[in-house]
């Protein structure tokens, strides 16, 4: 199948026109089309299992990885990798609320592996495995998650997640909402779904220039 096709955001992502979101312009106005095109359809996608997942199948390995080595990418690049993290934890976390809980801890095992340092799916992964029963794990999830970090980056987990693994440390059984079990690792209500990323200063310059070799 051609990936560029169905715009893939991996190999082929600027390739051609990709049903009404990105059509092969200019670099810059490709990436831009492709980066708010992806955050329309994640705020779309609701707490729909089905609809997070279609979202992710856009990716097809690294974001951009056929521009990994242009300056001009580099930007948009990091952009759309954490708005696809955001959008498995997303996955992850509609899977718990929909009892989907085994489904929800394989989609986070191997995010974790993907992001060894976030702190989010850390905390997803042990409400998960209290929400199965297996408060053990749960733990042990925090424990490894805190010795890699002191370890690798002389980091502590945040508060959030330490305040996570309090709650099961009490007893949390991963779903209630009361003052006891809440987490600040809620879901975003889709409104709050967008992604606002700080534009480095050298980018516009380097788009710029890109734009203007092109021409």
């Amino acid at each position: 199948e051609d990936l560029a096709a169905k715009g893939a955001v991996g190999i082929g992502a600027l390739g051609e026109v990709a049903a009404d979101q990105v059509v092969l312009l200019g670099r810059q106005d490709g990436l831009v089309a492709l980066e708010a095109g992806l955050e329309t359809e994640f705020g779309l996608a609701a707490d729909d299992p089905g609809n997070l997942s279609a979202v992710l199948d856009r990716w097809d390995g690294p974001s951009i990885a056929e521009f990994a080595d242009e300056p001009w990418a580099v930007g948009a690049a990091g952009r759309l990798d954490e708005l696809r993290a955001s959008i498995v934890e997303s996955l992850a976390e509609t899977l718990i609320d929909h009892n989907r809980v085994d489904a929800a801890i394989g989609v986070l095992e191997a995010h974790a592996i993907d992001h060894p340092f976030r702190d989010h799916p850390r905390g997803l992964l042990i409400r998960a495995l209290a929400v199965a029963g297996r408060r053990t794990e749960a733990l042990r999830v925090y424990s490894t998650y805190q010795r890699l970090l002191a370890e690798e980056v002389g980091l502590e987990p945040s508060t959030a997640l330490r305040e996570i693994e309090q709650r099961v440390v009490a007893g949390w059984d991963g779903r209630s909402d009361d003052e006891s079990g809440s987490t600040s690792h809620g879901r975003l209500a889709a409104s709050q779904r967008r992604v606002d990323w700080p534009v480095p200063p050298q980018i516009p310059e380097l788009l710029a220039g890109a734009a203007g070799t092109s021409s």
